[in-house]
């Protein structure tokens, strides 16, 4: 069995990187006349915020979790057929969340500090 490893190891070793160069050459021609499309800017200024800048302005009560996360969910289906990020879309739920968590920052009062990141969803 040794006798063998050491004979085909040389010869794979040589004709791996030939073999893989070919099939991507392939798919380099193939991909080459294949149209792509682009994904477009975002025109809403809330999906340029940053997450600490997002979650002041729902403390300060300038911004509402739910408007937030409905920028992201028009971002997430204007996106998403082209580069197929998201397996599974939890929208309905993210809005009912969002909401719940509106209603609970309304009920704290101006001089709170806790939870600094409530009202910001993330998907992994």
């Amino acid at each position: 069995m040794d006798t063998f490893l050491q004979t085909i190891y040389p010869i794979a070793k040589i004709l791996s990187p030939i073999f893989f160069g070919f099939i991507n050459f392939l798919f380099e021609c193939y991909y080459f006349f294949q149209s792509r499309q682009i994904v477009p800017s975002p025109e809403d200024e809330l999906l340029l915020l940053s997450v600490t800048d997002a979650a002041e302005l729902i403390r300060q009560r300038k911004l509402t979790s739910t408007k937030l996360i409905s920028a992201y969910i028009s971002r997430i289906k204007l996106v998403n057929p082209i580069i197929n990020a998201v397996v599974e879309d939890n929208f309905v739920e993210a809005i009912k969340e969002a909401k719940e968590v509106d209603k609970y920052l309304d009920s704290l009062d101006d001089s709170s500090n806790e939870y600094k990141m409530v009202g910001i969803k993330f998907k992994v």
